[in-house]
């Protein structure tokens, strides 16, 4: 699902790199269906795969993710502090996302 958003295989690897990588698909999915458009589901991506490059860097797994670990890891990303006023709804949807699978 993601290859819909981006072609570039060193981008496709890092979104499905880290703890959040194997939900990358399913979210995109979600986004999509939910009728976002493609540039804000590309900026979206980015952003939880900045955020599960952070969670891999510290040790943390998928489980370990909650609001305050997604606050610590927007003060560390440069990209995130540009883009976080417009674009902070999708951390909400992937919190919602991962809980209503069971993590």
């Amino acid at each position: 699902m993601v290859e819909r958003f981006y072609t570039d295989p060193r981008t496709l690897a890092r979104l499905h790199a880290g703890p959040l990588g194997p939900h990358t698909d399913s979210l995109a999915e979600l986004l999509s269906e939910s009728g976002y458009a493609r540039s804000t589901i590309r900026i979206q991506l980015r952003l939880v795969g900045d955020l599960s490059c952070w969670l891999k860097n510290r040790g943390f797994r998928v489980e370990d993710l909650d609001e305050e670990k997604i606050h610590q890891s927007l003060e560390y990303s440069p990209r995130s502090r540009g883009l976080i006023s417009g674009y902070q709804a999708i951390f909400g949807i992937l919190l919602e996302h991962l809980r209503g699978i069971g993590l």
